[in-house]
């Protein structure tokens, strides 16, 4: 008794073999990934005590300084002009940082990451040129720089650790 037209597997297990070569590879893929990851991450400049601390102290003045706007939105207090001297101080601590990292030879890694965060620091400053009168801006501008902080920790400690 034939139950499908080509005789042979199912549509269901046709599929099912599909899927698990698809799924093979994507796992396959992963590995890779990770150990060229694991690999480049062998490949580069020591552990910079004075970066790690850096850009934890960074951190705090940053997060600090999204809480003070926050209480401040709707104020005269949260324009820009009561703020230069926060994004001056950061852009000094940037360029500070950069050139530390600089120094290291094989340390692109992290000076890409330093980059990408002053750019982030001057697109908010942008941000609050314009003007910041929403909560929920400043609630996402938080999660995207702890998640630019996080990228460079993660790869300092990484060093820390060795390979």
């Amino acid at each position: 008794m034939k139950l499908f037209v080509n005789d042979a597997v199912p549509p269901a297990r046709q599929n099912r073999g599909v899927i698990n070569s698809v799924v093979r590879h994507q796992i396959i893929s992963c590995f890779i990934v990770a150990a060229v990851a694991g690999c480049a991450l062998s490949r580069t400049a020591p552990y910079d005590p004075q970066i790690d601390a850096g850009i934890t102290d960074l951190h705090m003045e940053t997060t600090a300084f999204l809480q003070n706007l926050e209480r401040r939105l709707g104020t005269p207090d949260a324009r820009h002009g009561q703020y230069v001297e926060f994004y001056d101080h950061v852009r000094v601590v940037l360029a500070s940082l950069r050139l530390r990292a600089d120094v290291w030879p094989e340390n692109e890694r992290t000076v890409e990451q330093i980059e990408l965060l002053a750019r982030s620091f001057a697109a908010l400053e942008e941000l609050h040129r314009d003007g910041i009168d929403d909560p929920t801006t400043l609630d996402t501008v938080r999660r995207q720089f702890d998640t630019a902080f996080q990228a460079i920790m993660r790869l300092e400690l990484a060093k820390r650790r060795g390979p």
